[in-house]
């Protein structure tokens, strides 16, 4: 059993506020997907309880009958999470270890050039200030765009 009901066989002149009356004597409806062309409606209730009622009730006053035609229903199958094949599934882990290895990377980036410039301000406080500034900003520069520019999957 399941909260939904699948009814199969109506004609396509059926509409869903017929579908809607039929059902709603007895139980109340969450949703229904109704697919005219087709022939068939998913009627969603609140609980299984409430679905089987409302299948026992249909089967026994209505006699399996909607808007004069004779059709099926029963208890649809849930829907079952979408499952990822094995392969699927190895690539996006890859993927995830290769997003972790890339922020470890960044952040240990981040902390050296942190502390580059800290101890640069240190570094400073004297004669040739703006000479020694200059020249390690721009080691600090070559090195972001080195370490920016390789990437772990390049190299192999």
């Amino acid at each position: 059993p399941s909260v939904t009901i699948i009814v199969k066989g109506m004609v396509s002149t059926t509409t869903e506020a017929i579908l809607a009356a039929t059902f709603q004597a007895f139980a109340t409806i969450k949703d229904i997907r109704h697919f005219p062309r087709r022939g068939f409606a998913f009627i969603q209730f609140h609980a299984v309880k409430d679905a089987a009622a409302a299948l026992a009730g249909f089967e026994k006053d209505c006699k399996s009958r909607v808007d004069g035609a004779r059709v099926t229903a029963h208890f649809a199958k849930e829907r079952q999470p979408e499952s990822r094949s094995a392969p699927d599934q190895a690539f996006l882990e890859q993927q995830a270890q290769a997003s972790v290895e890339a922020a470890t990377q960044m952040e240990r980036s981040m902390a050296r050039q942190q502390l580059q410039q800290e101890n640069t301000s240190k570094a400073l406080s004297g004669v040739n200030a703006e000479l020694w500034a200059g020249y390690l900003n721009s080691v600090t520069q070559t090195e972001t765009v080195q370490s920016a520019n390789s990437f772990q999957y390049d190299k192999d």
